[in-house]
C-alpha cells in the first residue's frame, strides 16, 4: 500500500486515503497552522517564509517515503501544494504520474509531468 504525501488539512484527507488506498499518510503543512481533523497522522511542518529550508526539509521527506514504499501526492492547490510539486520534480518517479487535487472541494485526478 502506497504512502500519502499531502498538504490537505480538512476532511478531504480521509477521501484521499481511501482513494489511494494509503497504509501511512504525511501531512505537510506551513508553521503554525494546525489540522482542521483529529486523526493519527504524521504531521511536518515547515516555514515557507524560508523558501531553501523549505524545499529541502520536503525533499527529505519524500526522500524517506520514497525509501519506504510506493509515494502518492494528494494536494490543495495552494502555495505548500505548489512547493510540495517543486520538491516533487527531483524524483524521476514523480515526472509522470497522477497527482490527486482539490478542485472546487473534491479530489480530482491529473497527470502531472512534472519535467
Amino acid at each position: 500500500m502506497p504512502i500519502l504525501i499531502t498538504n490537505i488539512s480538512n476532511n478531504l484527507v480521509k477521501e484521499a486515503i481511501k482513494l489511494i488506498q494509503a497504509e501511512k499518510t504525511i501531512v505537510i503543512l506551513n508553521k503554525g497552522l494546525e489540522l482542521d481533523i483529529h486523526a493519527p497522522y504524521q504531521v511536518e511542518y515547515v516555514d515557507l517564509l524560508d523558501p531553501e529550508k523549505t524545499s529541502s526539509h520536503i525533499r527529505d521527506i519524500l526522500k524517506r517515503a520514497l525509501q519506504e514504499g510506493e509515494v502518492e501526492l494528494a494536494l490543495e492547490a495552494d502555495a505548500m501544494g505548489l512547493k510540495i510539486l517543486e520538491s516533487a520534480k527531483d524524483y524521476e518517479i514523480f515526472k509522470k504520474k497522477n497527482i490527486f487535487v482539490v478542485k472546487n472541494g473534491k479530489i480530482d485526478k491529473f497527470k502531472a509531468c512534472l519535467c
